[in-house]
């Protein structure tokens, strides 16, 4: 296996479906490190860089659930949720969770 260049970045994406009982806007807390992209039915709907960074402004680069809110226009039925996480040092992290989980189902692809 050859070693990605040191200019480039390593990324993994992580797929849930979110199966909503009835459409609108749901709140989900999310926690990366270092930039994360977060889809929707395959629309980009979220960017945000939250690299570690000892000045201007000082990021400690700790993965939390306060880092970011991301508001999902969720259809009634599927829904297909993909994050992006990226990092090009000190490897990557990923976590969320729904504010309210009232009438969704989460569940792996496929399943």
């Amino acid at each position: 296996m050859k070693l990605p260049a040191p200019d480039s970045e390593a990324a993994a994406l992580a797929r849930v479906r979110v199966r909503a009982d009835t459409a609108g806007l749901r709140r989900l807390d999310l926690g990366f490190s270092d930039v994360a992209t977060v889809f929707l039915n395959g629309r980009p709907l979220f960017r945000c860089d939250a690299h570690y960074s000892y000045d201007n402004p000082r990021q400690e680069g700790l993965i939390h659930y306060g880092q970011a809110t991301v508001f999902l226009p969720l259809e009634k039925g599927d829904n297909d949720l993909a994050v992006l996480v990226s990092d090009d040092f000190g490897g990557w992290g990923l976590m969320g969770r729904f504010a309210d989980t009232t009438g969704l189902e989460v569940t792996a692809p496929g399943r």
